[in-house]
């Protein structure tokens, strides 16, 4: 998924992984579905076309210590997670994919 992240997001995602593998923790997310999607805003900023995307999906998210104990969440219980993504593309580009450019909790 590398080439799909922007730079910011894919040093979060990696900072966030190393601090949970020093400390012995895994990350459990079971995707159920998405309750809604719905672009907010777009627009084209300096050569490139952006788009803010609102998702509600509902998730199974768990992190577990190394001995495989709940540490958040509940692995029994289904959550309503709202998200927030900003998309970019260049516009003069060939390449038809868009970029996660940011994330973050919706409003």
């Amino acid at each position: 998924v590398r080439r799909h992240l922007g730079q910011s997001v894919y040093d979060a995602f990696k900072a966030a992984l190393a601090e949970r593998e020093a400390i012995g923790q895994t990350t459990e997310l079971k995707f159920v579905g998405i309750d809604k999607a719905a672009i907010v805003s777009s627009a084209v900023d300096g050569g490139a076309m952006i788009a803010v995307v609102d998702f509600a999906s509902n998730q199974v998210r768990v992190v577990r210590d190394k001995d495989g104990a709940v540490v958040e969440g509940d692995p029994t219980r289904i959550d309503l997670v709202k998200d927030r993504w900003r998309f970019s593309r260049k516009a003069a580009s060939g390449d038809p994919n868009w970029i996660l450019a940011a994330t973050g909790g919706a409003a």
